[in-house]
């Protein structure tokens, strides 16, 4: 029994200790089981109120609890504006009282946590990792850090990520980052684009061709296609379209290169198309419109300009280091394209990271949902491996990347999303194959950490056979009830 409880108390007599826990009506707004602060009580201790409204006190220093209020020992709670630990967080409910965010546990509490310089020194943390900084969001006091290497922020400290390198989420950091960026250098209002369909070209290049300043093109584009009203995504389809007519080669900007099927320059469209240069420019500009407003791409492009945009120096520079015949065409592309994307913006980023930037994901990637899917059921108690997952992912790797790719649409509803989106592939107890995307937390501007976008979730139940799930997952393509006009 603790000091100050005597089984004479009536109203005590079945519950001589005081309660582990605390009342869910006392709770912070996530409900996890946390007590409430109290001024006046020693730093590290808070009340609470059991099942039956009574009141005892928690002392989180040594882990135990009282009936008996402690005697004030001239201790105080943390100071308001002490930076808080890595990860954590101060918000305000809606009856205006102040609790704390711990992201790393996705937990919350009453109580301000030790600042994060106790922290640091009672865990031993050490210096950080070299070219890394500590920063502090003004008034709410978070703590997040930066990597000048890669140009990435984290919640996460790096003395204690120990998969802080990994390449996925390293990406994704870069990607959110760069994002970030772009939304600071948006322009208001819109770019008003007013086309044909039957000759995007044509209306597209003259729009372009007449703007007064680049500015413009960091406006959110508006789209009107004068031969179809009732188009549902005309900012998405206009791009589309306008990139897919100039990349083919009956246009005669590009051929395709035997060797390695990707596009390549041709030679010839300096001498047959006039203007060729300007519409080099052009198809640049809409690659940088494409990255600023975040509208996904077909990066067909990429390996023929990737030496380039992952270089720091002016582009005329380059002109003396690439002799061929199609210089002049790239030179113009880029400079083009960093009208509106810095220069330095894919510094540190490889081929296949700049690829990912502008296309996006098109399928279900083994080595990504496998990732999450192990994480999850690790979280649920289990860690040996599941038969079925095994063969959703034998039968999916099976198939051509058409039917890849509709499976993808099945669960996304769109042709691409964005890499920081996350795509689950989990265990269901029983029931059917069902697929559900939940909208990100977006409160959060810095770091925008890759948890708040989108999550995309398909839920594979138990089958009796292979055969039985390869043939439900192709029904489930076939009878996909997406309407993709109705997707961005």
């Amino acid at each position: 029994m603790p000091e100050g409880s005597t089984s004479s108390q009536d109203n005590r007599k079945h519950s001589s200790s005081p309660p582990r826990h605390v009342s869910r009506s006392q709770d912070p707004p996530a409900q996890l089981g946390l007590g409430v602060h109290e001024e006046g009580l020693p730093r590290g201790w808070e009340i609470a109120l059991d099942n039956k409204g009574r009141k005892y006190y928690i002392d989180h220093n040594t882990a135990t609890t009282t009936w008996t209020r402690p005697p004030y020992d001239g201790s105080s709670s943390y100071p308001d504006d002490a930076p808080l630990p890595a990860g954590w967080v101060c918000r305000i409910d809606s009856k205006g009282r102040k609790y704390y965010v711990d992201h790393n546990t996705r937990t919350t509490t009453w109580l301000h946590p030790p600042p994060f310089d106790v922290v640091e020194e009672i865990e031993g943390l050490g210096p950080l990792p070299p070219g890394w900084e500590i920063r502090v969001v003004p008034g709410k006091m978070s703590t997040y850090f930066v990597d000048h290497n890669t140009r990435t922020t984290t919640w996460e400290d790096p003395r204690r990520k120990v998969d802080a390198t990994d390449p996925l989420s390293k990406l994704r950091r870069k990607i959110l980052y760069l994002n970030s960026r772009h939304r600071q250098k948006s322009q208001p209002g819109v770019f008003e684009i007013r086309v044909r369909k039957s000759h995007i070209v044509q209306d597209s290049f003259s729009i372009f061709s007449k703007l007064k300043t680049l500015v413009d093109l960091r406006r959110q584009p508006s789209v009107v296609f004068e031969d179809d009203l009732a188009c549902k995504n005309p900012v998405k389809e206009w791009l589309e379209l306008l990139l897919e007519t100039l990349l083919h080669p009956d246009l005669g900007f590009f051929t395709s290169d035997e060797s390695t099927g990707n596009l390549k320059i041709n030679k010839s469209s300096s001498t047959t198309i006039p203007d060729h240069l300007k519409y080099f420019k052009f198809m640049g500009q809409l690659h940088g419109v494409a990255i600023f407003h975040g509208i996904l791409i077909d990066p067909k492009l990429i390996p023929l300009f990737y030496p380039a945009l992952s270089r720091a120096s002016d582009n005329r520079n380059n002109q003396a280091a690439d002799s061929t015949d199609t210089s002049k065409q790239k030179l113009s592309f880029l400079d083009g394209f960093h009208d509106i994307i810095g220069r330095r913006a894919f510094i540190g980023y490889s081929q296949y990271e700049v690829e990912q930037l502008f296309g996006g994901m098109t399928i279900l990637e083994n080595d990504r949902c496998s990732t999450y899917t192990i994480a999850d059921e690790t979280i649920e108690g289990s860690s040996e491996p599941d038969i079925h997952l095994d063969w959703f992912w034998k039968i999916t790797s099976s198939w051509s990347i058409e039917r890849q790719h509709a499976l993808f649409v099945y669960l996304t509803g769109l042709e691409r999303v964005p890499v920081t989106d996350q795509i689950k592939v989990m265990k269901a107890p029983d029931g059917d194959i069902r697929r559900v995307t939940i909208l990100g937390n977006t409160e959060r501007a810095v770091p925008r950490k890759y948890d708040d976008a989108p999550e995309h979730i398909l839920f594979v139940p138990p089958f009796d056979s292979y055969e039985e799930m390869e043939g439900c997952l192709i029904s489930a393509i076939v009878d996909c009830s997406w309407d993709p006009e109705a997707t961005d």
